[in-house]
């Protein structure tokens, strides 16, 4: 059974550094997101902790983040073992991330 969003679920990686501040964007190349459209990121840690949810200012055609870099250190020290993107009104998140976080760099 298709799950229809209203828009297209776009690839993006998301880069955390603990020096720096969180910046990015979706463009809706289909137009305006409806009025009231909510969209997070959520990161989701095993246990009790509560989950640490960004949410994107909507204006427009974009989704836009801003998160201080305190707040970036703070959930990169946190188990993080799920990231996903809420979509306000879809009846599930989608899972970009699941598993052992790995340093890369």
């Amino acid at each position: 059974m298709p799950v229809r969003f209203g828009w297209t679920p776009p690839p993006m990686e998301i880069s955390l550094n603990a020096d720096g501040d969180f910046v990015s964007a979706v463009y809706n190349r289909l137009g305006n997101w409806p009025d009231g459209t909510e969209i997070a990121i959520r990161f989701v840690t095993p246990g009790s902790t509560p989950d640490v949810v960004w949410p994107a200012a909507i204006d427009g055609k974009w989704a836009r983040w801003h998160v201080d870099k305190e707040d970036v250190a703070a959930v990169l020290a946190l188990a993080i073992d799920t990231v996903k993107l809420d979509y306000g009104g879809a009846s599930s998140s989608i899972v970009w991330y699941r598993g052992v976080p790995h340093d890369v760099t």
